[in-house]
């Protein structure tokens, strides 16, 4: 009885992608190439002479052999025990490369994010609607102080230039402007030593005027893919020598 909705209407991807056309085929080539390699008896294991056989009949001799680089095993009378055909080992290769060349390709990744977002929102959607009614108390609901939420993520991949927010790195950039502006910084392409204020001075650095969107080192949504523009966000208002600093 719970609540059912459609969603109707054209769901194009994002305008961000430059090839949604391109990515779509090749989406579907890959899943088209994965089901080659999805197989499943016909017959459940358990309803098979072999579920009820005893060890003697088990044991009965195998024999394999290698067939275009893959391993074929045939039973006492030479029958593959696996009647579905396999691919060769040299076919497996060009499929596998076919896969990681469509896992590495930009558009296509993006294309299979926004999928995903778009069922993350639908899914929201109908936890709205039929939440109430989906709810049954499980013996995980049971557990004292156990919940998602106190479930920790450890990252050992660790950038000390992530280890302040932005407005953080703000307040430290103006109050080392505002009293240390004359610190020994930098060194000039001539060998001179320069100070802090002569550095902003030359980077055009207005500390009276600097803000958190001015730094430009938040995480959006640019950034799904793209280490080049991940980089670039350790480097303040995009300056290499502020990222030194």
């Amino acid at each position: 009885n719970f609540a059912r909705f459609d969603i109707n209407g054209p769901e194009e991807p994002p305008k961000s992608a430059s090839g949604p056309a391109k990515a779509s085929k090749r989406l579907c080539e890959l899943l088209n190439l994965r089901s080659k390699y999805i197989w499943q008896c016909p017959t459940p294991l358990w309803q098979t002479e072999e579920a009820d056989a005893t060890s003697a009949t088990r044991s009965k001799a195998y024999t394999y052999e290698l067939v275009n680089g893959v391993v074929q095993v045939y039973d006492d009378k030479n029958v593959p025990c696996l009647q579905h055909a396999l691919p060769s080992f040299n076919e497996f290769l060009r499929d596998y490369r076919n896969f990681e060349a469509g896992i590495d390709d930009v558009d296509v990744k993006t294309l299979a994010h926004w999928r995903l977002h778009v069922l993350s929102c639908k899914f929201d959607l109908y936890n709205a609607i039929s939440g109430e009614e989906e709810e049954v108390l499980t013996d995980y609901e049971q557990g004292e102080h156990r919940d998602l939420y106190q479930t920790y993520k450890v990252d050992t991949h660790v950038h000390m230039a992530a280890g302040m927010t932005a407005k953080s790195l703000l307040d430290f950039m103006v109050d080392k402007a505002m009293h240390h502006s004359g610190d020994l910084v930098a060194e000039s392409p001539d060998g001179r030593v320069v100070t802090l204020r002569e550095l902003f001075k030359k980077l055009n650095v207005d500390v009276k005027r600097l803000t958190v969107d001015s730094l430009d080192v938040q995480a959006d949504t640019s950034l799904f893919e793209r280490f080049d523009y991940f980089n670039s966000k350790y480097r303040p208002m995009g300056n290499t020598q502020l990222r030194e600093l």
